[in-house]
């Protein structure tokens, strides 16, 4: 690995780990994804899908894991979603008018990714939906306590109870404080 972890996320007996390492994929990065049954021993899973493919975050939630990013290489530019219901054999499909994802996470009832101005939302990581966050500012961070969900722009914070409805709630100012909208 050329990188540190990116994540780590557990879920029906299996840890699975993400980083990318940026020397072994043709033009981008290669997901690195290490499945463990007790945090001891650790191994690679069979090839995965893509090789050329950055990605930006791993969530688990409903039974799978779910890997988000952008495919690199020939395909620069597409973003789409690796799911896995073991931690080891995976499946990847592209997310219809997305422009790159940059997060992902579970709320408890579904896995939410960003789209900078949109969020696709799915209850099981395999049929997305797409959504429009607030204020059309570049959101690039996303996190839940399990009943709301928060995003963070490059200006502003939202939050959401549903996955679909963000109200924008608090602004950055450029001393890097939080004010109400």
């Amino acid at each position: 690995l050329t990188e540190a972890p990116l994540e780590v996320a557990g879920g029906g007996g299996t840890l699975v780990a993400l980083s990318r390492d940026d020397d072994e994929a043709w033009w981008g990065m290669a997901p690195v994804v290490l499945a463990s049954p007790d945090g001891a021993a650790w191994s690679a899973p069979a090839p995965l899908p893509v090789d050329a493919f950055q990605p930006v975050g791993l969530a688990c939630g409903a039974g799978r894991f779910v890997i988000a990013g952008t495919l690199s290489g020939w395909e620069w530019g597409t973003p789409g979603v690796m799911t896995s219901s073991d931690g080891v054999a995976w499946v990847f499909q592209t997310l219809d008018r997305a422009w790159s994802l940059d997060a992902v996470t579970f709320d408890g009832s579904r896995f939410v990714a960003l789209d900078g101005t949109f969020v696709f939302t799915s209850p099981d990581g395999l049929t997305w939906e797409r959504h429009q966050t607030s204020g059309g500012d570049w959101a690039s961070a996303v996190a839940s306590d399990g009943s709301t969900l928060l995003s963070l722009g490059m200006s502003w914070l939202s939050r959401c109870g549903d996955g679909a409805t963000w109200q924008r709630v608090e602004e950055v100012t450029k001393e890097g404080r939080l004010e109400e909208a």
